[in-house]
């Protein structure tokens, strides 16, 4: 894959994930966890069920702990991101046997499903909610990886 690719990816799924919250307020996975998810697709296409069920562990994980506690804020984030790293660590481990993935190539995913996870936990206050949440992220996934492949194809 091209270097102008990814650069170009990043730039756009930037743009996209700035213009969604500032018009729709969604900031499902912030501005650069879609892109990056994007191009480590792009690589390698395993990498995609591995971030849906490391996002759904920290989602189910963390739901049952801040429930349990008085974790809010900084320290809940941190709650996810060491739940992201953990389930996505274990589930690379697994998967390595089937695909062969290179884990010092995806050591720096392991957070994005935690950084996904967190920010759709924020901005579900209902089941709709989450399930517009998540239907925002697959979209703007969607948007980006198309055009990731579009400009692929031309260059």
């Amino acid at each position: 894959m091209n270097i102008l690719v990814f650069m170009a990816t990043l730039l756009f799924g930037f743009a996209l994930g700035f213009f969604l919250y500032e018009v729709k307020r969604y900031k499902t996975g912030g501005v650069i966890a879609i892109p990056l998810l994007v191009i480590y697709t792009l690589q390698d296409v395993a990498i995609l069920p591995v971030f849906i069920v490391s996002a759904l562990v920290c989602l189910f994980v963390m739901q049952a702990v801040a429930e349990k506690t008085l974790l809010y804020g900084r320290r809940l984030l941190y709650g996810y991101l060491g739940v992201s790293i953990l389930a996505s660590g274990a589930i690379i481990e697994l998967v390595s046997f089937v695909y062969a993935l290179h884990l010092e190539e995806i050591i720096i995913f392991t957070i994005f499903p935690g950084i996904i996870a967190y920010n759709i936990a924020k901005e579900s206050y209902t089941i709709e909610s989450g399930f517009q949440s998540a239907g925002m992220l697959a979209l703007t996934f969607t948007a980006v990886y198309l055009f990731a492949v579009g400009l692929s194809a031309i260059i």
